[in-house]
């Protein structure tokens, strides 16, 4: 006679061995993720981050542009002035 009763063992039950490395595997697995997920967030940051250096260059070769017009702009105006001070005759000058 045996002792022990067929109904009482699962033949498909993993160890306590199995299941233990399933849940380092799962652990491992969602360590994983986690870096994966880290490393696009961290991408989408730098590429935030270079849309704004990028704007701001933009912004500040307008901002040179217009003071080097408005500075092209004054000289003209001033080369009129100098020649109408030393008797010259007034010329047009573009807008």
């Amino acid at each position: 006679m045996h002792s022990r009763r067929a109904s009482s063992i699962d033949p498909f039950a993993p160890s306590p061995s199995n299941k233990e490395r399933e849940l380092k595997l799962a652990i491992e697995l969602k360590r994983l993720e986690n870096e994966a997920l880290e490393r696009k967030a961290a991408a989408a940051m730098r590429r935030l981050e270079f849309e704004v250096a990028a704007e701001d260059r933009r912004r500040q070769a307008e901002h040179n542009d217009k003071r080097a017009a408005e500075k092209h702009e004054l000289m003209m105006k001033m080369v009129v002035v100098a020649g109408m001070a030393m008797g010259g005759q007034p010329t047009s000058i573009p807008p």
